[in-house]
């Protein structure tokens, strides 16, 4: 039985109403305050009016799809339904109502995402939406006996404005200075977020020292580095150091037909 849908844009929901989203599509595994939905939101530049989100006459939350838009370049930066109407086909139908519109609206010219690769189910929507494999990413953490063992590394602190950003960074780690800060040390530095004593690294052209220097920096925040390709000297001298690869991902672009 296909389900009662209202639909509507995500701009008529609060960031309240948005992070319950949340954890009504990750099925409780992921649980934002609503002060990091609204951080999220615009620093990935998420545009709500382009975004749609699902509920029944009740009102109660049946699923959403938040895009970012730039220009004419767009990221999905996520999509789930609730649990109750999983397995009808309807990922497929919330795909297209977001995309066709936001296509003809913006003229876009490139859409990307990203899905963990054990994630079948979701790869196989995307790629009915016409969305390919472009390259593997992963998420990186770095365990607090790593962190334990760093040496000291005094930096200062940095204006992001002033620093380049690296050709190839995905969507979320090419970020708006104002929504960063940054270190440097002799003539290496690094660019990060904070959020609740947790550092994502967004960039860096010391894959050997940015450990230690955001560490002495911060000694009470955990680190974490989001989407980074395997194949880069980051990523290699973060696993020498012994970070670990907590979610393997793809990123995917959407082919024009």
């Amino acid at each position: 039985m296909t389900p009662d849908i209202r639909r509507t844009r995500s701009s008529c929901w609060s960031y309240a109403h948005l992070a319950t989203a949340f954890n009504i599509i990750t099925s409780g595994e992921f649980a934002p305050s609503d002060d990091w939905t609204a951080r999220w939101i615009q620093r990935n530049d998420i545009s709500l009016h382009d975004s749609v989100s699902w509920q029944d006459p009740e009102q109660n939350i049946l699923g959403h799809c938040l895009l970012a838009i730039r220009g004419n370049k767009a990221w999905v930066g996520a999509m789930g339904l609730a649990p109750q109407i999983r397995g009808l086909g309807l990922s497929h139908q919330l795909l297209r109502e977001t995309l066709e519109p936001a296509q003809r609206r913006h003229a876009l010219r490139r859409v990307t995402l990203e899905v963990a690769q054990e994630n079948a189910p979701a790869r196989k929507v995307y790629e009915a939406a016409g969305f390919r494999i472009t390259r593997p990413l992963h998420i990186m953490n770095c365990p607090q006996s790593v962190l334990d063992q760093a040496p000291t590394i005094d930096a200062e602190p940095l204006d992001p404005a002033s620093l380049p950003v690296t050709a190839g960074l995905p969507w979320h780690r090419r970020v708006r200075p104002e929504t960063t800060q940054a270190i440097q040390w002799n003539d290496q530095w690094a660019k990060y977020r904070i959020d609740d004593q947790k550092i994502t690294l967004v960039d860096t052209n010391s894959p050997h020292q940015v450990t230690a220097a955001l560490h002495t920096r911060h000694p009470n925040c955990s680190l974490t580095l989001m989407n980074e390709p395997p194949t880069t000297p980051l990523h290699s001298a973060l696993i020498e150091q012994g970070w670990i690869v907590t979610i393997p991902q793809y990123e995917m672009r959407q082919i024009p037909s």
